[in-house]
């Protein structure tokens, strides 16, 4: 079982228009969220963000990131 503390380096979190709206600590559960959230606001910008490597990646309309 893994432990339910996470490091500030660990997870993922999701921007709408470059603002921090929700965190989820596994890359499907984030990617899931993102695509929800795009869905209820299609012309927001959002993003993902990896916390280990700072990497953004911008959710699309049809679920897909660029």
């Amino acid at each position: 079982m893994k432990s339910a503390i996470l490091r500030n380096d660990e997870g993922f979190d999701i921007l709408h228009n470059g603002v921090w709206r929700s965190f989820r600590d596994t890359k499907e559960a984030a990617f899931e969220a993102a695509r929800f959230g795009k869905s209820r606001a299609r012309d927001e910008l959002v993003e993902l963000v990896d916390r280990s490597t700072g990497v953004k990646l911008i959710m699309l309309e049809d679920g897909r990131t660029g």
